[in-house]
This record gives C-alpha cells, structure tokens and sequence, in this order.
C-alpha cells in the first residue's frame, strides 16, 4: 500500500513497473466516456445501524457532482447518485450491475463517492475487514448473526469488474474509531464502532463469487494485487476519523470540501495531481494531524488525475461556474464550490468575480454578487461592454476579483454540549463582556473556537465501545472545530467559567488577528504577477517554488526554477534549519512586502530586512521589490529562523502601495533581538491595519465595496502566501 498520503507527486511513467508502464500508456489516451456514481447517506437510523444521523453527506455528493459536471464534463445523465433510503447494498450493487458494468469499455474514466460511515467486520479467524455502513445495514449484537454492511471487499471487486483502469474511488469515511476522535469538538465522526457479527450475509457471499467469475472471465491474465484497482483517495489514513464540519449555513466532509476545493483551482499544467502537501497544506489549517488522506493505487505512485483522463474543461483554476444566465435581467446564478468556508462568507452582496478568460485580449467580464445562499449565489453584470451578457454561457468558469473584508471583525465561540445549563449561562455573560467575541447562538452556522471543558479517555469493560470521555468539573479550554485543545488555553488549576474565559482574553485577540490574515491568504487566487522561492538556508535545497498562475501581464520569467506552482506545499523543516526567501516581482512597478509569524501558544513576530530597521521608535522604512523581475538582494529575507516550537504559519504580504498604516502600527510595539524575525504584541492592530493598507492599494481599480461595513479587496492589488511549516525534533 502506497500510504504515503496521496503520493501522487510528478508528472511522467519514470521508474514505474511494467505493469504501471502499459497502463499509463493506455491512459495517456482521452477518456472516451466519463460516468460516475456518487453515494452520500445522512438518514441513518440509531435503532438499525448502530449509528447517529450525519449532516454532511448529502452535501459531499452535491460538491462532486457539481465539480464533475462543469468542472470536467461529465454528461448529467452518466452521473448516478444515490442518497439517504436510495443508498441501499441492493441499490450500490445494482447500479454497478446494471448501469455500469454493462456500459464501461476500456478507455472510459469511472468515478465513485461514498459519503457515510464506515466500520470493520471481525470475520471468525480473520483479520478485521473494512466495510461500509448503508441506511439498511443492520448492526448486530449477536456474534452469529450475519453483518449487513457492504464489504470493502465487495467494492474493490466491483471496481475490478469494470472494463477500464481509469476508476478514481473517493471515500469520504474511516473504518476505525481511534479514542483521541472522542475529544473532537463540535465535529461528527464517519466510524461506526466495530459489529460483533463474525459472519457475512449469505448473499453478500454469492455476490462476491459472482464478481469473481465475470473477473476470471473478462481478465484471464490478471495478476491478483492487492493494492487497490485504479486510483484510491481516501480521507483518513487507516487509525485515524474522517470528520465532517459545519460550514456557513452548510456542513460538510472535511475531506470532500478540500479535495473538490483543489479540484476547482488545480491547473493541469502544475497541479492537477493530487499531492500530498497541497492536500494536507488545505486539510491542515481545519484539521491539523487528526485527519491525514492517503492514497493507494495498482498503477504505480507516479499517477496523476490527468492520465487517468480527469482533464478540466478550462486549463485555468477557477473558484466556480456560471449555471443560469438570465438576459432580460442582465443576472446570472452561480456555483461557487471552489472558495472555502472562511472566503465563501465574504462573498455577499457587492462582492465580485470575473469570467475567466481563454486569452488576455479579451475584455474583463465582471459579475457582482446580489445574494448567496451557501454554494448559490445570484449575481449581476456590471462590466465588460455592452453585449457582455450576451458573451456568457452556462458552464462559464469565474474567478474572485473583489473579496469582502468586514471592517468589524468578531471572532465566533460556541459553547460545547458537555457545559452544562449554569456553566453555559456564565460563560455567555462572560463572553458579553469582551470585545469583539461572540457566542454563537445558530445552530445552522460554524464557530471559530468551541469553548468547552477539559476531557480524558478512560477504558471501559465494553469491548464493542472500550473507551468512553471523562469531563473535568471546573477546568476548560479552547479548541478549534474537530481539533484538540490549543496549546497555552487549557486551565491549570480548578476554575470559575467567568474566570476562564477572562484568562483568555489576550489569546482571543491573537486569534481574532490570526482569522484576519486567513481571510486575506489568496495564494492560489491573487492577480499580482510575482513568484517566490523559499531555500532550506543550509542546504540550499528550493522547499516551496511559488508562481502567481493568474498574473495580469506578468514579464518574461527568467527564475531559475523546473516546474513552478500556484499553491505553497506544507513544509518539513529540521530544527537548527532557517529559510532564506527570495520574492521575484514580475510586474514594471515596484512592490512592498511584509513577513508575519504565529506561533501556536498565539504569538507573533515580524520578519524584516535589518537595514530596514533604523533603531528603537524609529519609523521602518519601506521594503520595497524592484520591478522588472528583479533578483535583487533588496528581495531576499534571509535567516528565517522558526526556533524551538512544533508548528508555525508565516504570512507574506505583498502589496502594489506601500504598508503605510501597518508599517506604523509596528514600529512602537516591535521588540528587539538579533533574530531576524522580531517580536509583535499588537497583533490585531496590525491585521486591521494591513487590511485598511490593501484597501487604499485596491482603490486603483475598484472604487470602494458599496458598503459601511466592509472593504473591497481588489486581487490584483496584493498577495498574502501563507507557508505552513513543522519542526522536526
């Protein structure tokens, strides 16, 4: 098994099998049909299956058939979906019997969802076997009585029927109940508990032998492997929970909202493979370690999506698509399943995309939104010529354009369900006190932080359920959704709610600044034509080689790179190592920049060349990048030193006006040291003020949002490359 999470790294059949060889040349053909079939349940009844309701299933298989359909066109027809009381094991087996084994043929791309629980069947001397959990699984307490899941063995053999090797198998579950999942805050798990049943259901057994034959009779030759047939994606490594999230007025698999996310604004040219530090680099931030992808394939781990014949319709990345176009009005409706959760709330009214455009003579369409609901919103045409509406068409791809800051941010707590009704009580006055925080009090909308007791695992005498949560009556901390408690927050001592949420104060500040800069992080997105190389400072080794795939009008590029990137990968650093970065600016204009910090414990440090800094309450001055592609030692920041902690996030903000608002709010509260990377105490000041600072610098081509409360962020006016980076001890 290639569990490498998603090992899917280079582009090319260098160093493949035989084997893997001949299948890749067979790929390396355009799929002649695409066909897909998309499981999701929610509707699972406690009573029959063993299993609590999920919410985000339905939605899961709602990303994927959006993204299939206008992203890589798909035909609506040769899309199978089954959900909730449809997701039977009659239902999955009928229609790979009916629709799909009798219509695939060699040179076809298939690809399956399944969205749901998942669980292990113990089978009588054997090892444990994964399985899916269906809305007619029925969870047996007795030992002999036959498990009604849909074995894992069952799919792969299903897989190994079709006619052709491009199947891409998406799950969007886990098949094993780790006891650190227990303490996931407000976050649903996709494991079920183990089945005391060691035996399978008689025709879940002929099914099997049947599958068998028509592989014996259909492929002769075939060598049994035990890796998975096809491609593989799955979203938890094999001990660890899948997890699903709320979103804005949505909730979702955690794994399917990234990967559709990745899917939407890959470029084919750099990223349409499936890499695991771009996957991680998003699942990250939202999970952190507790939910790894991983991948597993027979054809090789050199593989990528687009030999398997997964070819968007448009080369460039996209955050959406156009699905109505409505003339009379001059009004479009959208589908906007390429922003996450975070980016998607700023797009509300007067917030603006532009068409994508198949070459730079074309002129801008602009498309400002009127409403949104979740993934759908409504917008209008407001620029690109007269009969610009009339250039439309459905399947249009979008791209951001102007992103909607709120210039009153607040960062959202929920209160956890283990507080009981007094605590509960307490801690909302509490919260009332405290600027800019919130309690989140809809229950159809996400938090930021969920503020909830300290918990432990304790084993239990039950070998079905072995471990069970213990909660601390007066100690309490702050954990992000589906994360464990954050360092620094957890109570030492037994406390009063009020005084805990008092305590944390300080760090909700960092927190609230650290949601700004996420906000304005637009790697993948952001217009500016520049290009950036990190450099391992003692080896030398190029770790992240970075190009602004959207640029308008960038210079020729001379940087001595292979095949650059639009997104930043999560990055493995050797304690001792330091980073040297190189910013190339490929525009006729000069550019400012700006490095920040954070460190988990919620401290932040500014990194600045030291000829910048004159001296104690002396004003910074300008860190300006030369234009014209320039490789000036004014573009370096050297000796970048991370220190002695796990995990930090460092922004680099680049902007097309100086950093006038920021550059002051640093100076009387930067501290000192030989470090290149000095000390912050004023973090939230800073990102309102960097905010305020990208906003004037937008004012050249976007006048203002329309609104009171929000500034208008034009994306050719700044860059904000967020690099994720862990310490290896």
């Amino acid at each position: 098994m290639n569990s490498a999470a998603l090992a899917l790294a280079t582009w090319g059949l260098d160093g493949l099998s035989p084997l893997a060889y001949h299948y890749g040349r067979v790929l390396a053909q355009p799929a002649r049909q695409k066909f897909a079939l998309l499981v999701g349940i929610n509707q699972y009844s406690p009573d029959r299956t063993g299993c609590q309701p999920l919410d985000g299933c339905r939605t899961d298989v709602e990303l994927q058939h959006q993204l299939l359909a206008y992203r890589f066109g798909f035909r609506w027809e040769n899309i199978y979906t089954l959900v909730d009381d449809q997701a039977t094991r009659w239902g999955i087996e009928d229609a790979f019997f009916s629709h799909l084994l009798p219509q695939v043929q060699p040179d076809d791309l298939v690809v399956i969802h399944f969205s749901g629980y998942g669980s292990t069947i113990a089978l009588a001397n054997q090892s444990p076997h994964p399985s899916f959990v269906l809305v007619d699984s029925v969870f047996p307490w007795d030992p002999q009585t036959p498990i009604q899941d849909l074995p894992q063995d069952t799919l792969r053999l299903l897989v190994q029927g079709l006619s052709t090797q491009r199947v891409i198998t998406v799950l969007d579950t886990s098949f094993e109940l780790p006891a650190s999942a227990l303490l996931r805050s407000a976050a649903k798990i996709r494991s079920r508990p183990p089945s005391w049943s060691q035996v399978l259901a008689p025709d879940t057994l002929a099914v099997q032998e049947r599958l068998q034959n028509i592989r014996n009779d259909r492929f002769p030759d075939a060598v049994p492997s035990r890796l998975w047939p096809g491609l593989l994606l799955s979203a938890a490594a094999p001990d660890q929970a899948a997890l699903e999230l709320k979103g804005d007025r949505y909730t979702s698999g955690v794994f399917t909202t990234c990967l559709t996310r990745q899917l939407w604004q890959a470029v084919p040219a750099s990223t349409i493979y499936i890499d695991v530090q771009r996957l991680q680099n998003r699942t990250t931030p939202i999970v952190w370690q507790a939910q790894t992808p991983y991948s597993e394939s027979n054809l090789g781990n050199t593989i990528n999506l687009q030999e398997l014949g997964l070819i968007p319709t448009l080369s460039q990345g996209l955050e959406g698509v156009i699905t109505t176009i409505n003339l009379d009005r001059q009004e479009v409706e959208l589908w906007l399943g390429g922003l996450s959760n975070p980016i998607l709330r700023s797009y509300g009214t007067n917030a603006a995309l532009r068409v994508a455009r198949s070459g730079g003579s074309e002129p801008e369409i602009v498309l400002q939104i009127l409403q949104r609901d979740q993934f759908v919103a409504k917008a209008r045409v407001i620029s690109g010529g007269t009969h610009s509406s009339q250039q439309l068409f459905v399947g249009q791809g979008i791209q951001e354009k102007i992103r909607l800051i709120p210039q009153s941010n607040t960062l959202v707590v929920a209160l956890d369900t283990n507080l009981d009704r007094i605590e509960r009580v307490d801690a909302t006055s509490a919260f009332a006190g405290l600027h800019q925080v919130k309690v989140l009090t809809q229950t159809d909308q996400s938090a930021d932080y969920v503020f909830r007791r300290l918990g432990k695992i304790d084993r239990t005498a039950n070998d079905w359920n072995p471990y069970r949560v213990s909660y601390s009556s007066s100690r309490y901390g702050l954990a992000a959704p589906g994360q464990d408690i954050l360092p620094g927050t957890a109570s030492l001592n037994d406390e009063a709610v009020k005084t805990a949420v008092q305590r944390l104060d300080a760090r909700f500040q960092s927190l609230l600044a650290m949601k700004i800069f996420g906000l304005l992080e637009n790697s993948v997105t952001t217009h500016l034509p520049l290009a950036l190389q990190v450099e391992d400072t003692l080896t030398g080794a190029i770790v992240v080689d970075y190009r602004a795939e959207r640029a308008l009008n960038p210079v020729e590029n001379s940087i001595p790179s292979s095949i650059p990137s639009n997104s930043i990968p999560l990055l493995s650093l050797p304690i001792g190592h330091s980073l040297t970065y190189r910013i190339y600016n490929l525009s006729d204009r000069v550019f400012y920049g700006l490095l920040l910090m954070y460190e988990p414990n919620g401290s932040f440090s500014v990194g600045y060349p030291s000829s910048l800094i004159p001296g104690y309450l002396q004003p910074l001055g300008d860190w300006s990048l030369p234009p014209n592609n320039s490789a000036y030692p004014e573009s370096r920041l050297e000796g970048v030193l991370p220190g002695l902690i796990p995990e930090i996030s460092l922004f680099l903000f680049i902007s097309r006006r100086p950093l006038t608002r920021t550059l002051k709010a640093i100076t009387p509260n930067l501290g000192s040291g030989i470090s290149v990377l000095k000390p912050l105490n004023n973090p939230l000041t800073i990102a309102q003020a960097i905010v305020q600072d990208l906003q004037e610098a937008s004012s050249e081509t976007w006048s203002e949002s329309g609104r009171s409360d929000a500034w208008a962020l034009d994306m050719s006016a700044w860059a904000a490359l967020r690099l994720t980076c862990k310490i290896q001890y």
